[in-house]
């Protein structure tokens, strides 16, 4: 039952919402902000206090004082799954109340790949809605009774916004499925950091590496994690000035500083091969792996070498973020097979 709310001012939006009782997606969130309309600058603010709160049933209830219509009081529940789409961003509370998905231009050569897809006719389209619907209301009894399980007493307001995403996870009966869920959750879903410093985005992509099972990393994999947490523009004056986070001795520098990375013996880590480029490779220190792994002591993650992120080009996470070996792993995999070039 989606709705796309676009070019309206921000009493309309919040009517719709109200009115259309399910999924809303708003397109462009700051042209809301933009649209002329009595309610102005304020009745914006007050749609975006009301999405703060919307993601609890029992606080998505609001009195809306609408002015372009004489001031007319309305009650609205905003209780609901809303995809906000907005090219600058969100406010830094409204962004903990959400689940955060960072898009960027998709690569060519899987762009290239997805040509030749044909998509589903409508007809198809909404026999599988209809078969989704139906499905949905015929076990009701079975989601409420895993949304108990796995959410009974939610006080953090994380466990209750990812709570319908780990209910769907689990009855799916793939456990590739709640692992890939719980992987996501972690590296979007964390301790919120100050996304302005450069230095707190490094530790905060150092934690997540941690919590996934890295004991040593090389600056090149934080700098893969770092590009994961923020656009494509952070920390740029320009679009092409190379900011400090890709520089990997900057970078390494920095996290020593913080008592993150430990230095060697020589004060200079040591190296790996991968995909013909040297790699140095630090450990983390053991303050700081304490701190990172203190809330999954009953269950830590299983160990990975410094080079395990690097899985293959087809399933890995950096794909579209730049990484500096697919370019050399494609070309050595197509002429020599999926074993070359690894050292």
């Amino acid at each position: 039952n989606g709705t796309i709310v676009g070019q309206v001012n921000a009493a309309a939006a919040a009517r719709l919402i109200h009115e259309t009782k399910g999924l809303i997606v708003l397109d462009d969130l700051e042209s809301i902000n933009a649209r002329p309309g009595k309610d102005g600058p304020g009745g914006f603010s007050e749609l975006v206090q009301w999405l703060k709160v919307s993601y609890n049933r029992d606080t998505a209830t609001k009195v809306w004082v609408d002015a372009s219509r004489n001031f007319k009081v309305e009650r609205l529940n905003g209780f609901g799954i809303k995809v906000i789409n907005n090219t600058t961003g969100v406010d830094s509370i409204l962004g903990t109340r959400m689940i955060r998905v960072q898009t960027r231009k998709m690569p060519a050569a899987q762009a290239e790949a997805r040509r030749g897809i044909t998509p589903l006719p409508p007809e198809k389209l909404q026999a599988l809605r209809d078969e989704m619907h139906a499905w949905t209301f015929e076990h009701v009894e079975l989601i409420a009774k895993t949304y108990t399980e796995i959410c009974p007493n939610a006080s953090e307001r994380s466990e209750e916004i990812a709570a319908p995403l780990r209910v769907l996870a689990r009855i799916s009966g793939a456990e590739q499925h709640s692992a890939a869920l719980e992987a996501a959750l972690s590296r979007g879903g964390s301790a919120a950091f100050t996304a302005d410093d450069p230095a707190e985005v490094l530790k905060e992509a150092a934690t997540i590496l941690a919590r996934a099972g890295y004991v040593e990393v090389s600056p090149t994999h934080i700098i893969l994690e770092v590009k994961r947490l923020v656009d494509a523009f952070f920390g740029k004056a320009s679009t092409t000035d190379i900011p400090e986070y890709e520089q990997p001795e900057w970078v390494g520098r920095t996290l020593r500083s913080r008592d993150i990375l430990a230095s060697g013996g020589d004060g200079k880590g040591y190296r790996k091969r991968l995909w013909g480029k040297n790699l140095r490779v630090y450990p983390f220190t053991r303050t700081f792996l304490e701190e990172a792994l203190a809330d999954q002591a009953a269950s830590p993650p299983p160990l990975r070498t410094p080079t395990d992120f690097c899985c293959g080009c087809a399933s890995c996470p950096y794909r579209s973020h730049g990484c500096p070996f697919m370019e050399e792993r494609l070309e050595a995999e197509r002429t020599q097979g999926p074993k070359a070039g690894h050292a």
